[in-house]
């Protein structure tokens, strides 16, 4: 359970945390070892996670007057999905990917864990540094590889042109200590993103005054980086941009999880539903002295303000640092946040945002707790959560929406909702903001 849970934290840091998950009446191993048990992945069994509206149900999850359905199904974005995350799992085999027993396996793997849980660093722990800016021609030693690489993108891949702005670079992640350093968006737009990633490194500059070393010929940027023990280089040695990507579960205090659908315009995840709030962390005066302080403030007053209306926050928790396997080890941090606003309120913000459909061509909202259960009964709410969230994820599993509304969770939302269900499990009803409780 130890890999299960927490595959990339030392053992001696966790012990004390699974112990004391386990020795929950309600833990999150007993129930995923109970789930298993009672599935097989080959049976194309469905299983009812919810009711009607206005029908109280142990772990029921409404979308207004409609009801969700998660079902083991296949349709053409999570085979897709799946498909890739063998092909990458093959490719780093010596790396250990998120994974809760058989039922669970998602493209990322864990660099820390960021929630304060006991045995483990408490977020506020963390320190940052700042090094040199960084540079993609550097660091792969080949000049003209940047220009060369966004007109590839552009005139080969057909691609809009990237947006210009500075980014935040992991340089190095050692033991709680993260060395930041600037960086272009552009450098992760020729890096850091599948759409190009897997091509050939002459085939991206053909036709450029750019000299290839003999040893880069044939080879992809994924190629590149990949270490003798298969496995995903250290931040340290990473010629990538490796810029933070920033992504978080909205929940609103009557119960409800919003969960956009990327539009086809975006460049990663088109047509999935992503987490509810998501970006790139951009490079700021604040960044040093308060990090998570300043990934809340960008969640919220940038992403969360422009993609679903966000702006009232009560509660911002930190979940997690990964790096995503389709991306070459892209970090991301993952988190969570309570917002003060009903799910109309969202709706209502949402419909008149002219920058809401930009990259989200609908908002999905599932119920995952009952309002009076928070008020009368909090740590069952809590375990209500952590039923849904698991739930959503497992690799068999499809969520249907009524009238035909079919939802495919991107891995990175899947990530993030492991993650949540491991804080709602741990923490219980101390997970909800403590005014929500009175």
């Amino acid at each position: 359970m130890l890999a299960a849970i927490f595959p990339a934290v030392e053992r001696h840091r966790t012990e004390k945390l699974i112990n004391d998950l386990m020795a929950m009446d309600f833990s999150l191993g007993a129930f995923l070892l109970n789930y298993a048990l009672k599935k097989s992945l080959d049976e194309g069994v469905k299983f009812i996670v919810a009711a009607k509206s206005g029908t109280r149900r142990t772990g029921g999850m409404n979308l207004t007057n409609l009801y969700a359905v998660a079902r083991i199904d296949k349709w053409l974005l999570r085979r897709r999905r799946d498909k890739q995350r063998d092909r990458l799992q093959k490719f780093y085999s010596g790396e250990a990917c998120l994974a809760l027993g058989t039922s669970i396996r998602i493209a990322y793997q864990e660099v820390d864990v960021l929630f304060d849980a006991p045995e483990l660093p408490a977020p506020s722990e963390l320190i940052t540094r700042q090094t040199k800016d960084f540079d993609i021609d550097t660091a792969l030693g080949l000049p003209g590889f940047k220009a060369a690489a966004e007109q590839y993108r552009v005139d080969e891949k057909k691609h809009r042109p990237s947006f210009p702005g500075s980014a935040v670079r992991i340089s190095e992640y050692r033991e709680g200590v993260m060395t930041l350093s600037k960086a272009d968006y552009i450098d992760q737009w020729v890096s850091n993103q599948l759409e190009i990633v897997d091509d050939n490194i002459d085939q991206i500059v053909k036709g450029k005054s750019v000299d290839i070393p003999s040893s880069m010929y044939g080879k992809t940027l994924r190629e590149l980086e990949l270490t003798k023990e298969q496995a995903l280089p250290t931040f340290s040695r990473s010629k990538l941009a490796n810029t933070i990507g920033i992504a978080s579960l909205v929940f609103t205090k009557d119960g409800f999880l919003v969960i956009p659908r990327r539009n086809r315009k975006v460049a990663v995840d088109k047509g999935f539903e992503g987490c509810s709030v998501s970006g790139v962390m951009k490079w700021t005066v604040g960044l040093q002295s308060d990090f998570f302080k300043e990934v809340e403030h960008q969640l919220v007053a940038g992403e969360g303000a422009e993609e679903v209306g966000l702006r009232r926050v009560v509660k911002y928790q930190p979940l997690s640092l990964c790096r995503e396997y389709s991306r070459a080890g892209k970090p991301q941090v993952f988190s969570l946040i309570f917002t003060e606003y009903n799910i109309d309120d969202l709706k209502n913000k949402w419909s008149r945002l002219r920058s809401a459909k930009d990259e989200n061509s609908v908002i999905h909202w599932l119920r995952v707790w009952n309002p009076s259960d928070l008020s009368q009964e909090p740590d069952h709410a809590a375990k209500i959560v952590t039923t849904n969230l698991i739930t959503m994820i497992a690799d068999d599993s499809q969520i249907r929406l009524g009238r035909g509304t079919s939802v495919a969770l991107s891995e990175e939302t899947r990530a993030c909702m492991l993650y949540a269900a491991s804080f709602f499990e741990i923490y219980k009803s101390q997970s909800f903001p403590t005014d929500w409780l009175e």
